[in-house]
């Protein structure tokens, strides 16, 4: 069963289906007496062995059907949303504040989901390099961060805000993000910088970090539908230069 669920977690969000109550419960362990029952032979002991592994097989195909079948459903509804991914200025460097409730970005396992907006913004920027802004109560997500990443070839430079809740603070740390990215060595209008996500005070701290560099900054939005749950890729991002905001353009 974990072999199968490990696979599906790779082919089309089949997981989530092999996981249920419905399969684990009923279908995985009945079904197999049922082909024996309908198809086997008691005088033929291997061939009611090959029925179950087929019953299992079955089981484990319709998953991925399903899995196939609700992806293709959700894309559809974005679809109908007419609001298509927008496309972003390619960067070299994409600048992300790390989120403390989960791994921003999960590329290497395929899910019937929408994509986070890291995932978003790394699939439409195209970086090479992520600098992930990290707090000390996200940095023990580094490596995490960094596995997955390299898993689409994208490097992860971890850089650390002392305290992402204090203006002055997050703002002082601003040097450090700024030493990082000039020792990079990329224009400035290669680099792009995120937010969406993070406090307020990092948000502020981050726009000055474009503002010097005179890097641009991006703001992913979506939709949400009446029970304000997001609409399923109806991201829309919005490059901008923060200076044009401050009054310093």
């Amino acid at each position: 069963m974990r072999v199968l669920i490990w696979a599906g977690d790779r082919i089309f969000g089949a997981r989530r289906h092999l996981e249920s109550v419905f399969v684990a419960v009923l279908l995985i362990p009945v079904v197999p007496d049922l082909f024996v029952d309908w198809l086997g032979d008691p005088g033929r002991p291997q061939h009611n062995g090959v029925l179950r592994v087929l019953a299992v097989i079955t089981v484990f195909t319709l998953a991925v059907l399903i899995g196939v079948a609700s992806n293709a459903w959700v894309r559809r509804r974005g679809e109908r949303a007419r609001r298509p991914f927008t496309p972003l200025p390619a960067a070299d460097v994409l600048v992300l504040p790390i989120s403390a409730r989960s791994n921003p970005y999960l590329r290497n396992q395929r899910r019937d989901r929408a994509p986070e907006v890291p995932e978003f913004l790394c699939e439409e920027s195209t970086p090479k390099t992520v600098v992930g802004i990290l707090t000390p109560r996200t940095a023990p997500m580094a490596d995490g961060v960094a596995t997955e990443l390299a898993a689409d070839g994208i490097a992860f430079q971890p850089a650390l805000i002392d305290d992402a809740h204090s203006p002055v603070a997050a703002v002082e740390d601003c040097d450090k993000v700024l030493d990082q990215l000039r020792a990079l060595g990329v224009p400035a209008d290669r680099v792009l910088i995120d937010v969406t996500g993070g406090s307020v005070p990092l948000t502020l701290a981050m726009m000055r970090v474009a503002g010097i560099l005179g890097a641009r900054c991006v703001y992913v939005s979506a939709d949400v539908d009446s029970d304000g749950r997001r609409v399923p890729y109806s991201q829309r991002g919005h490059a901008f230069d923060p200076r044009a905001i401050t009054g310093d353009a």
